[in-house]
């Protein structure tokens, strides 16, 4: 039977944490940075982001701070393409800041993305409707 250490091997993964730079958010972001994860930071504030995407890369994983507001579509979009052209794929998705139908624009937009992680990983093409 794995332990929870070895099922938790993010080693090379892409992580992205909405309302990771404070809180329980940068918790579970540093959490998945010492399971070997690459974290992108995710907020409204773009120098909290900063600090905390320092922190992370602390923990030996790079760190992407991205500033967000995940009520307004154009900025998921935004950190979309920035996640992508970082780090290529999206892996992980934890969204802390549930309000206002946050959850399902970052899912919309993100989605395909991680989508395409997950075709990438199972060798076929695959698309989110």
């Amino acid at each position: 039977m794995a332990t929870v250490k070895e099922l938790m091997q993010l080693e090379g993964r892409v992580s992205v944490v909405t309302g990771g730079a404070t809180g329980i958010g940068f918790r579970m972001a540093l959490g998945l940075a010492e399971a070997g994860s690459n974290v992108v930071i995710a907020s409204r504030k773009l120098e909290a982001c900063e600090q905390a995407a320092g922190e992370i890369e602390r923990a030996g994983v790079q760190a992407l701070a991205v500033s967000c507001d995940v009520t307004k579509p154009a900025d998921v979009d935004a950190m979309k393409e920035a996640v992508i052209k970082r780090f290529g794929r999206v892996d992980v998705l934890g969204d802390w800041r549930e309000r206002d139908g946050a959850r399902q624009v970052l899912a919309r937009l993100l989605g395909d993305a991680l989508a395409e992680t997950a075709a990438e990983a199972a060798g076929t093409d695959a698309q989110l409707e």
